[in-house]
């Protein structure tokens, strides 16, 4: 029995659960919650299998269980990210991260009809972009990527578009890019993992390129996954700017207002309307379906460390998505472990990703494992070298991510959810006669 959700599923408690009235203001907070969106990594089972839990208990509660480009790598036996032992090598002809995205998909269906959890839904999650300099791509490095024609004419758009000024260096190495084999194997893998991953949700992390090579590249991804994978049900989110991870030095400037904090830096009236300008052209030109960009958050917060996330900024941006694409375009917070949770987050959030707390969790269920059990592993004693210390570690995967629902506001909302999507129908495949002959 197919119990993981679908896309057209998500879609449907995207608009279920807007969080803005007319006026684009927050709606009160017993309306609204934020998707918890957890992080699966290798080795995929323990983490997959806690999360999955979380999600039954009880009445049940909505949760998007993700898998990394690295995580899909590792699962599929990629052998940089995975090296094998000497004197064996990877034989699977299909990319390492597209089978390692089918087989969390098959991992995560078992422990759904497992456990009855019917709440879930899959997202593959940071699908890098190959680094990018001009001095790197200043010729060109192979033809396996987009064609040349084609990625001249997304660049020039995308550079009139954002208006920008791009000099001839500059405009070779973003052609050399989008061109490259680097760039190709990206998209290949990319496209490859969502056909057969089948996954509700998807990113393309290209945030870290030149403002122009991410529109062109983003859109032309966006468009290749509707037409020729026919995938026209999936949430694709693109990365309009990237979130830094703890201990880079930068300066975050807020929104103004009654949600900056006090005497922190704030952007002008001019960088408010010039980024409400590039993300609203970025999100139209490339069709994106969920938006990520800079709030003040940070990947991989360290202990005790938490970020002030920009309010404002979410207040004034989700609603201008919303009316310019005439649908919600929810906003993915990235470094959520980070977020300095208040319930004005609650809802403008659609989904927080979560990987280093639940990372820490499960490697201090095995630290306490340890400590209280040391001088028996040391004597080979089966109980404490056994499945005891598996299992200590899916419970604290479970505890974790129930945690972190019950501040999304999400623990418990089953029967709401369920509300939304028995209105959802199935998807019409519509066939037309071929001109075969035979």
């Amino acid at each position: 029995m197919q119990m993981l959700r679908t896309s057209r599923e998500l879609r449907a408690v995207l608009e279920g659960t807007y969080p803005f009235d007319e006026d684009g203001e927050l709606l009160p907070p017993e309306r609204r919650c934020t998707m918890l969106a957890s992080n699966a990594n290798f080795d995929l089972p323990i983490q997959c299998r806690g999360f999955v839990m979380a999600s039954a208990a009880l009445d049940g509660s909505p949760q998007i269980v993700q898998i990394s480009y690295t995580a899909a790598d590792q699962t599929g036996s990629h052998p940089r990210k995975l090296p094998p032992i000497e004197g064996v090598q990877r034989t699977t002809g299909t990319r390492p991260a597209a089978v390692g995205a089918q087989r969390a998909h098959e991992l995560l269906e078992w422990y759904t009809d497992d456990y009855d959890a019917d709440l879930v839904w899959m997202s593959l999650d940071h699908y890098t972009s190959p680094k990018f300099s001009v001095k790197q791509f200043a010729e060109p490095r192979g033809s396996g990527g987009i064609y040349g024609p084609i990625a001249r004419g997304l660049l020039e758009d995308a550079i009139e578009s954002l208006g920008l000024e791009v000099g001839a260096a500059e405009s070779r190495a973003y052609v050399n890019y989008l061109t490259s084999d680097v760039f190709g194997e990206y998209a290949r893998d990319f496209f490859g993992s969502v056909a057969l991953g089948q996954a509700a949700w998807a990113m393309v992390d290209t945030g870290d390129t030149p403002a122009a090579v991410n529109l062109a590249s983003t859109k032309w991804i966006v468009d290749n996954v509707r037409t020729a994978l026919d995938m026209r049900d999936v949430i694709i989110e693109a990365e309009f700017s990237a979130t830094g991870s703890s201990g880079e030095e930068e300066d975050y400037a807020y929104w103004p207002g009654p949600y900056a904090p006090e005497g922190a830096p704030t952007m002008t009236d001019e960088e408010q309307e010039a980024f409400l300008k590039h993300i609203t052209t970025f999100v139209h030109k490339t069709n994106a379906d969920a938006i990520a960009y800079e709030v003040g958050s940070k990947h991989a917060a360290k202990a005790g460390e938490t970020f002030a996330i920009d309010v404002g900024k979410l207040k004034a941006t989700q609603p201008a998505l919303r009316g310019l694409m005439g649908r919600r375009i929810p906003y993915a917070g990235h470094g959520g472990t980070g977020f300095r949770w208040e319930p004005n987050l609650i809802g403008p959030v659609f989904k927080r990703n979560i990987n280093t707390q639940h990372l820490y969790a499960g490697t201090m269920s095995q630290v306490k494992w340890i400590d209280r059990y040391r001088d028996a592993i040391e004597n080979r004693e089966k109980d404490a070298i056994g499945r005891g210390r598996k299992i200590a570690e899916v419970q604290a995967a479970a505890e974790s991510a129930m945690e972190i629902l019950k501040e999304c506001q999400c623990w418990q909302k089953g029967p709401e959810f369920r509300n939304i999507l028995a209105g959802v129908k199935a998807k019409e495949v519509v066939f037309t006669d071929s001109a075969a002959k035979e």
